[in-house]
């Protein structure tokens, strides 16, 4: 039940942001057999892309925005400079050591 209610929160999102195409449903084994075609359309931001498994949805393919993405990356890297710049990380070692491997 909750992959349904996902999937018409999401149809109803679409709605309001006027994705007036909708997404492209289809089935696992099409989506196997055709998988970079529709990659390529999710990639392309061309259309969402829902799998479905007997008619339920298993996962949606959605096209992934480059410039939040980037900024995500960015500020990571930063975060991560920062605190070697301020020595808070671990050696392999120890971190090894922390697990017991």
């Amino acid at each position: 039940m909750d992959k349904v209610c996902t999937l018409v929160y999401t149809l109803s999102i679409m709605a309001k942001t006027k994705d007036i195409v909708g997404p492209t449903f289809v089935g696992l084994k099409e989506f196997r057999r055709d998988v970079s075609k529709y990659a390529k359309q999710a990639q392309d931001g061309a259309r969402k892309v829902v799998v479905t498994s007997r008619n339920k949805p298993l996962f949606m393919l959605t096209p992934l925005n480059n410039e939040i993405y980037t900024a995500g990356v960015l500020e990571a890297v930063a975060e991560a400079r920062a605190d070697i710049a301020a020595g808070r990380m671990h050696t392999f070692e120890e971190i090894k050591a922390e697990f017991g491997l």
